[in-house]
């Protein structure tokens, strides 16, 4: 993981709204690119990143293509910081193993055939990829603790 720091240009913010057919409901993603020196940064957060043009920002996360995917930004002009959603990623990297793991015992009945299984393993693992995610957005907001 790496840390970049700079001054930020030609600063874009989008949002990604996306709806569940299911239940109606509807969950919005919003997404901020800009340049920090001639690196393309790119935060997405359950909430609007507080960057504006010319703030000197620091940024924690990896570089995936042409995009530094930013886990966590400090914006040291107006002393805000955001990450991509830490508490979401640890909610639901808890409670999805446990959905799964109940499903995979209540539904357990060779009768079944493995249906109920696989989808109980695919709850397991979605859960298991955010608590991982989610250890990605801590190490990101500890490397920006010393950024003031």
């Amino acid at each position: 993981m790496e840390v970049i720091k700079g001054t930020a240009s030609r600063v874009r913010h989008s949002s990604e709204v996306t709806r569940n057919s299911n239940d109606n409901s509807t969950s919005t993603t919003y997404v901020s690119l800009f340049f920090l020196g001639p690196q393309q940064v790119k935060i997405r957060s359950n909430e609007p990143s507080a960057i504006n043009e010319n703030d000197i920002i620091a940024v924690a996360g990896k570089i995936r293509g042409k995009f530094f995917n930013a886990y966590a930004y400090k914006n040291i002009t107006c002393a805000t910081e955001g990450n991509e959603g830490l508490w979401m990623n640890i909610l639901f990297g808890i409670i999805a193993p446990v959905v799964g793991l109940s499903g995979y015992s209540a539904f357990s009945d060779p009768s079944l055939g493995a249906g109920p299984k696989l989808i109980s393993l695919a709850f397991v693992t979605v859960g298991l990829y955010m608590l991982f995610k989610a250890t990605r957005v801590l190490k990101a907001i500890k490397l920006l603790k010393p950024y003031n």
